[in-house]
Order: C-alpha cells, then structure tokens, then sequence
C-alpha cells in the first residue's frame, strides 16, 4: 500500500513464494521493463505508484511471475453540517455538527478534528474516531479529517448562529407626589419579543409581558427585574431602580420681627422656610 506521506514513495510489496525444487528463491521487482530491486526475501520496500511484476526463480531456475498494482490514495472527500444552524438563545452552547461518512484515503480508521476558526488563534478539539461534536457555541467551524494513511482533508466551513442577546433597561418614568407614586418603565431589546418579566430568575411567578415596553406604578422600594422573550431565553438581571420615600413636609417660622410696632402700621414680619416633599414650595398667609 501506498500512503499520503510526501513524496507517495513508501509503497511495499511482500511476495512469498512455494513449492519447486528448492527453497532457495531469487526474486526481482520489475517497473515497465526494467528490474528495479533483486532479494532473497520477496520484501520490498520505498516504492511508489505502478504497475509492478515479481519475478521469482528456485534454485534449479524454476520460475514464476506475479503483478501487483500500488496506486495513490484517492483525496479524502469529507462535509459536515450543524444539526441547527441558528442556537436557541444568545450565549447557548446546544450547537451539534455532524461529519458524514467520509470517503477515500485508507476508507476505514478515520479521525475527525474540530476547529473553531472564529477564534483567534484557532482552536482545535481531538482528533477523535466520534465524527459527532456536541456542545458547541455559536462560531465557524470546520472540520479536518485524517486516516492510518496520514491522509488528510478538511470540509467547508460550518457555520452556527446566536439570536441577538436579551437586554433588559428599567428607568424612571414619573417620580411621586404626595398622591400618586412612581413609574417605572420597563423596557427590552434582542431575541425575540413579546417578552415576560418577573423578579424571580427562574419565573415561578410571571410579574407581567410587553411587546417593546411596559410601564407600572411601584411604592418605595428598590427594583429590578428578569426579562423572558418569546423563546424563554432569559437576559441577566435588569439595572437597578430605587425609590426614596419622601422627607416629611414641614414648615419653619421666623417670628423675630413678627411686631407691629405702632397701631395701624403694617411693619410685622413673618419669614416661612419649607422643607422637605417636593420643593417648589408656594407660601400663602391666612388669618388664624
């Protein structure tokens, strides 16, 4: 057999010879015409592609002749394909390739090598005699091939795909007033809408849906939440949102020149200091 090794020079042919007068055996290799190589034992070695004839002769002269043909491996001829070309969730590592049965070279004792081109440099997994590879992340991939032979091939790229990764942002819409609370609005982009969200990672209890936002009343309180899309791929926990509650609204007096100083003037002085609700204070003056 010949491999693929350089060169395609290490073909061997074994002949082994019986009967005659004698077990003293001549034998020659003959290559178009001419005798290349001449032995005792009927092994020879370093040849390349032909059509050979062995010559083999007893001790009394006897002779016999055989052909034998080394030829070349044919290339390998290897492809593979992804189970699913798109991954269900962004970040998901459920990615299958499968080689299939490849053909040529020795045709049997077949290694599959899997690398991941994306990566830079290139990362390589096996060889290994399973053609199927498991777990993989989104990325292209191709796949070499190699036999006993040292024969080699490598297939097509293979290309596995993420959906856009869920991302949840939660903002503050209205702020409160002594009457009303605060808003929030809860918003997300990527994967695929409409979307879930709750408080809880694994969505034991479903807070609500939007298709692109929603937009809720909320109490004191600090708040964030876990956004599903339609596919249940799950985003990582949303920013955080806190509401203060308001500072008492109290009023300060400033009496000191709250004096009117002869009858019937109006030089009496009253100074009034808001503090704490909302600010933006309006002052009105009524008779006790």
């Amino acid at each position: 057999e010949i491999t693929c090794v350089a060169g395609n020079n290490d073909g061997e042919i074994s002949a082994t010879a019986t009967g005659g007068w004698d077990t003293n055996y001549q034998y020659e290799l003959v290559l178009n015409g001419a005798v290349i190589a001449n032995n005792t034992d009927g092994n020879f070695t370093g040849l390349s592609a032909g059509n050979y004839t062995v010559n083999v002769k007893d001790g009394k002269g006897c002779p016999a002749s055989a052909t034998q043909s080394l030829k070349i491996p044919d290339p390998i001829v290897v492809s593979a394909t992804a189970t699913a070309s798109v991954l269900p969730c962004f970040g998901d590592r459920s990615g299958i390739i499968t080689v299939n049965p490849p053909t040529g070279g020795q045709g049997s004792n077949y290694m599959y090598t899997l690398n991941m081109l994306s990566e830079n440099p290139v990362i390589s997994s096996g060889p290994q005699s399973n053609p199927v590879f498991t777990g993989l992340p989104a990325g292209t991939y191709s796949i070499t091939v190699t036999d006993g032979f040292t024969c080699s091939a490598t297939s097509a790229n293979v290309v596995i795909t993420e959906p856009t990764e869920v991302v949840p942002s939660l903002v503050l819409a209205t702020t409160q007033t002594c009457n009303t609370q605060s808003t929030l609005t809860l918003s997300a982009t990527g994967g695929s809408g409409p979307y879930t969200y709750s408080t809880d990672q694994t969505f034991t209890t479903t807070t609500g849906s939007f298709a692109t936002s929603v937009t809720f009343p909320v109490p004191v309180g600090k708040y964030q939440y876990y956004v599903k899309d339609a596919k249940g791929c799950v985003a990582k926990i949303s920013n955080e949102v806190k509401i203060d509650p308001l500072e008492p609204l109290v009023i300060e007096l400033d009496v000191t020149n709250a004096v009117v100083k002869c009858m019937g003037e109006a030089t009496g002085v009253i100074v009034a200091t808001g503090k704490g609700g909302l600010g933006n204070y309006i002052y009105t003056l009524e008779n006790a």
